[in-house]
């Protein structure tokens, strides 16, 4: 029938019809038409509103018209006017809209003007809107609600302020509604709960989208607008409020067909047909998009429940259709999404029922094995991965099947025949120098450092040279190493491995007998190591032989005793304290396992480790001194005098690691000059060059373009303040990976603790009080010798530096690094990490990371490198 009417053409120009006015009549009632209201002719115009069946203020005062409805239902007075409210006579005056003349018509039924015409409009719909931002609405009134969560009915019970309104929905539910918040009024007054829920229900129950096409198809090609009222009885032929609230719920919620062209009151128009083509083909693609997100959802919780090892890989996902979806939640994580990713990802996000915030993205990639366990955040937006960019790839993949011309054949010397010793851990791949001895014929020894040389294959401004200055360094984790260059370069062409011919730069010096430097020169050259050794195989091997059972190891460690103690009395500083060594069994596994323990001690470094880094600081003294002698542009390094404690101070102090904290604590920062050497207080030494890693640092790598140049008799590829700004660069960027380690290392160490109490609560170390910090607040930075872990904590209780102590865990955060620790027999504790990082810095071994995996301290004890300021001339 619904439809039938609908298809009525009489029905269709309802905005056209001479209907007359009538009062307000109760919805269930009989509508017998009343007398029209007299016009004048003259004004049978147009006007914006207009509502069918209006009765004049008179009429509606002398009613007491009451229907019932049968089945029980409604039974109220909706025509009834306000009692309170004296009846005025309608007034008819001339008004122009739009330039056109109409009419205005003056009743009290509602407080306010009510603007009508001839032409059919829902003048209470308007007069109920206007109200809204008037002071005119009542109790009793029916209001359809839009707050940020739902829209629905609600029945207006008091006012709240000047302008707001308490409301009861139709679940009981009091709101407070803004005028704003009242997208339509319903016609009629006096309402009470049982007529909301049965408008509601009915409305409900009425309700069907299929009519708004099939009234679309009647009316889209009229340009007209339509309140609710003419909506309400083009759709289900009358104008009851259940009709009126259907009509405007479905054209709120069904967009397609007809879209809001006012809203005092609600007017709507028919779309044109190819915006409801268009409609309806984003309405297929929202539907695809939806089944989409809940395929992945579906996906997620799958990957979810899986074991770590049988989860999808990156690569896997890249190839699935949910890859875009992956690498917008990774774009996010790492704060690098446009506004594209970052919808997209805080929608899957929001489906997957994750906070959206980069922890939620970060739970979810490694929820879906995007991202491996304990993946770590910061080398992931710093770029510092594993993974190079495809030109440097392609580029290590040509040196390694295409090798090119060496461009130092024609001065590069054959030095094969060297026995050459390389010392390193047992775990390093990427090894960069090698030692041997020539005896003289004057019976003294001529020490030979072999410096790998990787700009034998890498030149300037290619892809691997520009990677390498960006990393300015290879990293060392308690997971492994994350190299400068790909591992294939770094831990095979460019190391100087066993049985290998590589190209090297060679440093020879002749020591005086005393230690101090007497002669001293460089070349290119070949090497072939022909004995690979371990620190602790050298220790034993020192331990349990004669110099003549192994001559040459015993000369280098003769000369290294003999250039320590020239250092020495040149001022040279060392601070001979345990360190950190933190090693992860699978990193990437949830049941990693973080072994931690202590190296050096502070007794001093063993004689392995000083014999390496004697030799390397002395090849760094010879370098500059042919930079100096040959006016080469290299970056020296330097280090002011520190103002030293007194022997008083000292004495106060137990000898050990109390002192030299104290003395840590008084270096001053280094400089790094590039037009001639300057002194280093703490190496002892007049001039100094670091370039004894260059698989390892960029600075370094710096060094050998220059050396390479002037042993070629070519100009330096670099003036001294070009140089310069290079160096400063790499410096920034080496601190940036040395924050960077810290934070690594600091995770891990969280991860340890957490474990070692979480399997243990009672679990606790022995500590030792090194210094107060701040007395008054009772903070003191502490040792742990059986870890190597250097922190801080609160003591409240007398102590002086020295005492020992018994620590426990009080606090971890494993994504953060943060641990806490209180003293077991109190309860303090206070945040370790900024304090750890401070220290790391303090006590860096010349530029290699503290806690490494992979690496040994294989160059000086040289506070100065913490913190670098370039001059350049």
């Amino acid at each position: 029938m619904l439809r039938s009417l609908l298809r009525c053409k009489a029905l269709r120009p309802l905005h056209s019809q001479q209907m007359p006015l009538t009062g307000l009549v109760n919805w269930q009632s009989a509508k017998t038409p009343t007398s029209p209201i007299p016009v004048p002719r003259s004004l049978n115009v147009h006007a914006p509103v207009f509502v069918p069946k209006l009765r004049t203020a008179a009429q509606v005062a002398s009613s007491s018209h009451t229907a019932s409805r049968s089945n029980g239902a409604i039974c109220s007075q909706y025509a009834e006017a306000d009692p309170a409210r004296p009846a005025v006579p309608p007034t008819i005056s001339p008004c122009s809209t739009s330039g056109r003349e109409s009419l205005t018509h003056t009743s009290q039924c509602f407080g306010g003007s009510l603007v009508f015409s001839q032409r059919p409009r829902d003048v209470r719909a308007f007069a109920a809107a206007a109200a809204a931002t008037d002071t005119s609405l009542q109790a009793g009134y029916i209001v359809e609600f839009k707050t940020d969560s739902r829209q629905d009915l609600a029945l207006l019970q008091r006012p709240n302020g000047k302008a707001n309104w308490f409301a009861t929905d139709v679940r009981g539910q009091t709101y407070s509604l803004r005028p704003q918040q009242m997208v339509y009024i319903l016609p009629g007054e006096s309402y009470k709960e049982n007529d909301l829920h049965q408008i509601h229900d009915q409305a409900l129950k009425d309700a069907d989208v299929a009519l708004l096409a099939d009234a679309w198809e009647m009316v889209h090609e009229d340009d007209e607008l339509y309140s609710v009222t003419e909506m309400a009885s083009l759709l289900f032929g009358n104008e009851e409020p259940p009709s009126c609230y259907a009509s405007h719920r479905l054209l709120c919620q069904e967009r397609i067909f007809f879209k809001q062209a006012g809203r005092s009151p609600p007017r709507f128009q028919a779309r044109s047909a190819k915006e409801v083509l268009l409609l309806k083909a984003k309405r297929i693609a929202d539907e695809k998009a939806a089944a989409e997100v809940q395929e992945f959802v579906q996906e997620m919780y799958r990957c979810h429940k899986l074991p770590h090892d049988q989860k999808p890989t990156m690569q896997e996902w890249n190839d699935s259709s949910q890859s875009h979806r992956l690498s917008a939640l990774q774009s996010f994580a790492l704060d690098r999404a446009d506004t594209a990713d970052s919808t997209l990802a805080i929608q899957m996000m929001q489906a997957c029922g994750k906070q959206p915030n980069p922890s939620g993205a970060v739970e979810m990639l490694q929820s879906a094995g995007w991202w491996r366990p304990h993946e770590q955040l910061g080398l992931i937006k710093a770029q510092r991965t594993e993974t190079f960019p495809s030109p440097v790839q392609e580029r290590a993949a040509q040196l390694l099947t295409d090798p090119p011309t060496d461009p130092d054949a024609l001065i590069r010397q054959d030095l094969t025949h060297h026995e050459v010793l390389t010392i390193d851990d047992a775990t390093t791949r990427d090894i960069d120098d090698g030692l041997a001895v020539e005896v003289l014929p004057d019976g003294r020894h001529k020490l030979w450092v072999h410096i790998a040389d990787p700009t034998r294959w890498v030149t300037q401004e290619d892809p691997l040279d520009v990677e390498a200055r960006h990393r300015a360094k290879t990293m060392y984790l308690p997971t492994g190493n994350i190299p400068m260059f790909p591992r294939d370069l770094a831990d095979g062409l460019f190391s100087l491995h066993l049985g290998q011919p590589t190209a090297a730069l060679s440093v020879h010096m002749v020591l005086n007998s005393d230690g101090s430097l007497d002669e001293c020169g460089i070349v290119a050259s070949t090497v072939n190591p022909t004995r690979k050794l371990t620190y602790h195989e050298v220790d034993e091997l020192l331990d349990a032989t004669m110099p003549e059972q192994e001559p040459m190891l015993w000369a280098l460690h003769q000369a290294a005793e003999a250039r320590e103690r020239w250092r020495e009395e040149q001022g040279a500083m060392s601070f001979q304290m345990p360190e950190a060594k933190v090693r992860v069994v699978q990193p990437h596994s949830p049941a990693s396992i973080v072994q931690v323990h202590a190296t050096g001690s502070a007794a001093g470094t063993q004689p392995s480790q000083r014999l390496v880094s004697e030799m390397m600081i002395l090849a760094g003294q010879a370098i500059a001194h042919i930079g100096n002698e040959n006016g080469l542009a290299l970056p020296y390094r330097g280090q002011v005098a520190p103002t030293l404690p007194s022997e008083k101070e000292l004495e106060a102090l137990p000898r050990g690691p109390c002192r030299h904290v104290l003395l840590r604590s008084k270096m001053v920062r280094g400089n790094i000059t590039t037009s001639g050497p300057t002194p280093h207080a703490g190496l002892g030494l007049q001039g100094y060059v670091q370039f004894t890693s260059p698989i390892r640092r960029y600075s370094d790598m710096l060094a050998h373009f220059q050396l390479k140049a002037f042993l070629r008799g070519e100009s330096a590829p670099f003036p001294a303040f070009h140089l310069g700004e290079l160096v400063d660069m790499s410096n920034g960027m080496a601190q940036e990976a040395g924050v960077l380690e810290r934070e690594v290392t600091n995770y891990w160490l969280a991860h340890y603790f957490r474990a070692e109490s979480q399997n243990n609560p009672q679990r606790s170390w022995k500590a030792m009080l090194l210094m107060w910090m701040r007395t008054e607040s009772g903070l003191a930075r502490i040792l742990m010798p059986e870890l190597g872990v250097e922190t801080v904590m609160r003591i409240n209780r007398p102590a002086k530096p020295g005492d020992e102590l018994d620590v426990c865990v009080g606090f971890v955060d494993v994504p953060k690094g943060i641990y806490k620790f209180n003293e077991a027999a109190h309860g303090q504790s206070v945040n370790s990490q900024d304090v750890n990082s401070q220290d790391e810095l303090d006590s860096d071994e010349d530029g290699e990371a503290v806690g490494g995996a992979d690496d040994a301290v294989s160059e000086p004890a040289d506070p100065a490198e913490a913190d670098m300021t370039v001059v350049t001339s």
